[in-house]
């Protein structure tokens, strides 16, 4: 089963929104580069809860078996079975590591 926890990033201006068009969330992700880089420090996947206002992230250590379970689907099976998340408009961003490479 999977008992990771996970990483949090506060970002109150996008906290009860339905709706973000793709040049804010890319400004968002510019300004907050360093507290994103600095909180998921192991190359987490990661999404952004505009309902909620925060970046969340993990890092997967979970296996089935000898099967080791991925990052995005440990985090999705995660906000799947959350109550805070399970209602959320989420945004998928990947790993932060490609995230930035792909910004840039």
């Amino acid at each position: 089963m999977i008992n990771d926890e996970l990483k949090i990033l506060e970002v109150p201006n996008i906290k009860g929104r339905d709706k973000i068009e793709r040049d804010e969330v890319v400004k968002i992700l510019f300004e907050q580069r360093k507290n994103i880089e600095e909180t998921f420090k192991e190359n987490e996947c990661i999404k952004m809860d505009l309902t909620n206002g925060e970046i969340i992230g993990l890092k997967s250590t979970a296996e089935f078996g000898k099967l080791k379970i991925g990052d995005l689907p440990a985090l999705d099976y995660i906000i799947r079975n959350d109550y805070k998340y399970n209602k959320s408009t989420i945004i998928n961003l990947g790993n932060v590591d490609m995230l930035f490479k792909e910004l840039s």
